[in-house]
C-alpha cells in the first residue's frame, strides 16, 4: 500500500485557490492528485490505503461507487457540492475545515450502499416519476433551461403503472413512483426516508410520489428548497424484485440505468468511510 491520496476536483464550483491552500495545510501527508472523471478511479488512486475526495456531489458519487467493495481501503469525504446528501447523512460537516478534521481524527466505519441491477448507488434508486424529477432537479441546478422545459413536458405525460414486489416484501398496487432510499434526503434536500448509510437496510417509500401534486411540489422545491412533508409509509428491506406493467424507467442516484423488471438490494459494508469519532 502507498501513502494516502487526496483526489481534488478542480472543476467543482467551490474549489478555489484558497480551498486548495486549506487542503494542503490540513492534509500535508496526502499526495494531491487532480481527479479526472474520464479515467478509471482505481488507476488514479493505485494501492493507496486511504483515499480522500474533495469535490461536488457527482465526484464523490463517482469515487465511492468505483471504490465500493474495497474492504481494506478507507475513504474520506470533503464535500464541496451543492446538496451533499450522502456526506450529510453520515455526519460529515459541510464546513471544509471541520470535514478535514474528521479525516484527521475520525473513525473508519463500513457503510451501506444500495445496488439496482448490480449498479451501486449512494442515495436512492427510483422507478418511475421520482427519478425523472431528480434528473429535472439536476437540469435546473445546471441551468439547462431547454432540457428543463423538455423534462417538464415528459413529466406531464407520465401515467401510473401497476407494480408487484417480491422477496423481502410482497405486494402490488398502482403508483407513479417507487423510491428505494439509502439516505434521508436526495436532490435539492427532498425528504425521502429515515435511514442512513450506517443502517444495514434500504427503505421503500410508498406514497412519496403517487399523486400528481408531487410535480408542482418538486418544482417549488427546485426553486425555493423547502422541506416537503413526510412520506405516508416507509418499509425496510434488504432485497426486492420489482415488476411493472407497463415497463418503466429505473434510476440510480441521478442517472437513468434501464427499465423494469429490476432487483434492488442493500449492500452492507460496501465501503469504509471515515466518519466523525
Amino acid at each position: 500500500m502507498i501513502g494516502p491520496v487526496l483526489l481534488v476536483a478542480r472543476g467543482a464550483g467551490a474549489f478555489t485557490p484558497e480551498v486548495e491552500e486549506r487542503l494542503r495545510a490540513g492534509l500535508p501527508d496526502h499526495a494531491m492528485v487532480d481527479f479526472d472523471p474520464e479515467r478509471d478511479v482505481r488507476e488514479q488512486v493505485g494501492d493507496a490505503g486511504e483515499v480522500v475526495v474533495a469535490g461536488g456531489d457527482g465526484t464523490i458519487g463517482l469515487v465511492v461507487r468505483s471504490l465500493a467493495g474495497d474492504g481494506d481501503r478507507r475513504v474520506g469525504l470533503l464535500p464541496l457540492g451543492t446538496f451533499n446528501n450522502f456526506a450529510g447523512a453520515i455526519g460529515i460537516p459541510a464546513d471544509l475545515d471541520q470535514a478535514i478534521g474528521v479525516v484527521r481524527t475520525g473513525r473508519p466505519r463500513p457503510v451501506t450502499l444500495g445496488r439496482v441491477a448490480g449498479r451501486p448507488f449512494l442515495e436512492l434508486a427510483a422507478v418511475g416519476r421520482f427519478g425523472e424529477l431528480i434528473v429535472l432537479g439536476e437540469a435546473a441546478k445546471d441551468l439547462a433551461f431547454g432540457e428543463l422545459r423538455d423534462r417538464f413536458v415528459q413529466l406531464s405525460q407520465l401515467r401510473t403503472f401497476r407494480y408487484r414486489l417480491n422477496d423481502d416484501l410482497t405486494g402490488k398496487g398502482n403508483a407513479l413512483s417507487l423510491i428505494f432510499a439509502n439516505t434521508p434526503t436526495t436532490g435539492a434536500h427532498l425528504t425521502v426516508g429515515e435511514s442512513t448509510p450506517d443502517d444495514p437496510y434500504l427503505e421503500l417509500a410508498v406514497g412519496v410520489a403517487t399523486t400528481r401534486g408531487m410535480l408542482s411540489r418538486v418544482a417549488t422545491t427546485i426553486l425555493r428548497r423547502p422541506r416537503p412533508g413526510p412520506t405516508s409509509l416507509i418499509l425496510r428491506f434488504r432485497r426486492l424484485t420489482v415488476r411493472t406493467d407497463p415497463p418503466v424507467n429505473v434510476y440510480a442516484d441521478n442517472a437513468e440505468i434501464g427499465r423494469t423488471p429490476v432487483t434492488v438490494e442493500a449492500w452492507p459494508n460496501a465501503i469504509t468511510i471515515i466518519e466523525p469519532a
